[in-house]
């Protein structure tokens, strides 16, 4: 099958891979640039330096996106559910529900609610993968 052509595969043709990219990355536009890192390809030093620079004068900022309402969610503390429920998951085996969710509140210094949580949370991400 024949690869999609991209309006950039003209520049390209015409100008050489590494102007098109920065003239497209100057403009705001970096789907040159992922063409190429998608086609297996390593880019030049001089564009890699050129988004080393968009980056660190803030000219190129990732948004997060808003997929839903509120705070946005804290890094650590799917980790740390992880471990409470990996701990509570071991525990359980041994003696029990209810006194593995105690101890497990106990080692971690939480709430048996925030362990029940976690738990919901765990059990959640691995149903959905």
């Amino acid at each position: 099958m024949a690869r999609r052509r991209f309006p950039w595969h003209d520049d390209i043709e015409r100008w050489g891979q590494t102007r098109t990219i920065l003239t497209w990355m100057k403009r705001g536009d970096l789907r040159p640039l992922a063409d190429v890192i998608t086609d297996g390809h390593r880019p030049e030093p001089v564009v890699l330096h050129c988004l080393a620079s968009m980056i660190f004068k803030r000219t190129l900022e990732v948004k997060r996106q808003r997929h839903r309402r509120g705070r946005p969610k804290l890094l650590g503390k799917s980790a740390r559910d992880i471990a409470r429920a990996l701990y509570y998951a071991e525990d359980k085996a041994k003696s029990g529900h209810v006194d593995a969710v105690q101890k497990t509140a106990d080692k971690f210094r939480v709430s048996e609610k925030t362990v029940l949580r976690a738990i919901t949370h765990w059990h959640q991400a691995d149903n959905k993968s």
